[in-house]
């Protein structure tokens, strides 16, 4: 399985873990996506936003917290191409707390899937990885951490 971050992604992340009550999201995205198998990720836990099951899906994939369980915790918005198993997240917000959202609006959704097309022709994504000790996400390329 190969993960590619995209900007918007990468930028959201680092402002929701600048409060205090989002400090665990890395390792929740760790535990609750980067170890899980491609079929957990797809099948548990998500909702099909659109695709085709077959070559390619967009989903919303939810992220739980350890005290509140999937309502406290926060959404990911993934472009999934099945035949090659790769992910590429393009949005994440929390559920609760100063940048809370109920859901992406659909013009954003819009606006971050082109974006993601031009991200991927234009070699633009982040390949990433996690640590030795699993316990960070890093650059596959470069091995620096994200966060």
């Amino acid at each position: 399985m190969e993960f590619f971050f995209t900007e918007e992604f990468i930028s959201e992340f680092k402002k929701i873990i600048k409060g205090k009550e989002h400090k665990d999201l890395e390792s929740l995205f760790i535990d609750e996506i980067l170890e899980k198998t491609f079929d957990e990720i797809l099948y548990t836990g998500t909702t099909k936003q659109s695709g085709d099951n077959t070559n390619s899906l967009y989903i919303k994939k939810r992220i739980g917290k350890k005290k509140s369980g999937k309502r406290g915790g926060y959404r990911s918005y993934i472009s999934v191409l099945i035949k090659n198993q790769q992910l590429y997240f393009i949005f994440i917000h929390p559920k609760t707390g100063r940048r809370a959202m109920v859901k992406l609006e659909t013009e954003k959704e819009i606006v971050l899937i082109k974006k993601l097309k031009e991200d991927k022709e234009n070699n633009n994504l982040i390949e990433i990885c996690l640590n030795d000790e699993r316990s960070k996400i890093i650059d596959k390329n470069t091995e620096e951490e994200i966060f």
